[in-house]
């Protein structure tokens, strides 16, 4: 069985109520007095930090806010300049596509009027192909062309050589009859008269060959090209 709560007397309720009282005096006090510390210790802050140093420019109690304010500032004018750049370049876009538009319209139409004017007139023209027999005859054709020029480049040889065997025949008898001197025969001896008359003749012979050689070089480096460009087609 629960005992029932006694009740307090008079005396044991006032000790209870100045203890309670006493407690949160305390509390009081210590709470304040520790508001007063953080008080006096911001403040001692805020003068430091309004004063400075030596080379610090002193600042006033609404510094902050106005520093804050100020680069709000300066951040919407930055996204603002953003904004109208990025509005500018769309802009700018969209007349560069536009100019382009009416330029090819407009070439579309030119174009369009040539063909019709062409159709009136009558001078619409194809590029007409060349057929495979068309293509063999000239091939035909460029190949007896160089055929005529080749026989012409040995006829030319064959006149050069005849030339040369007439010129070295000269030389021989000019060597024959220069050699049978008698004041010749007294200065210069038989082996270097002959050497002299081998050098003569191998001179002519060589510039004659150097001469028919480089024309038949050319015309046979053009029939090449010729012939290949007749397959290409």
């Amino acid at each position: 069985m629960s005992e029932c709560p006694r009740s307090l007397s008079n005396q044991t309720k006032l000790r209870i109520r100045a203890s309670l009282r006493k407690l949160w005096g305390e509390r009081l006090k210590w709470k304040r007095s520790r508001e007063k510390f953080f008080q006096s210790w911001a403040e001692s802050i805020a003068n430091a930090a309004k004063v400075g140093g030596s080379d610090q420019e002193e600042l006033e109690w609404d510094s902050y806010d106005k520093i804050k304010r100020e680069i709000a500032v300066e951040r919407l004018q930055l996204a603002a300049e953003k904004a109208k750049a990025k509005e500018i370049t769309r802009i700018r876009a969209e007349r560069a596509a536009q100019r382009k538009m009416e330029r090819m319209q407009r070439l579309a139409q030119r174009r369009k009027e040539r063909e019709e004017k062409q159709k009136v007139e009558g001078k619409t023209k194809r590029p007409r192909r060349r057929s495979k027999q068309e293509k063999e005859e000239l091939a035909v054709a460029e190949e007896l062309k160089l055929k005529a020029k080749l026989v012409k480049i040995q006829k030319k040889k064959s006149t050069l050589s005849h030339v040369c065997r007439e010129h070295r025949r000269g030389w021989e008898k000019l060597d024959v009859a220069f050699i049978k001197r008698p004041q010749v025969q007294k200065a210069v001896s038989l082996a270097d008269q002959i050497r002299a008359a081998k050098k003569r003749t191998g001179d002519v012979n060589g510039k004659a060959f150097s001469i028919a050689s480089s024309d038949s070089q050319s015309i046979e480096v053009s029939a090449e090209a010729k012939f290949s460009t007749v397959e290409t087609k």
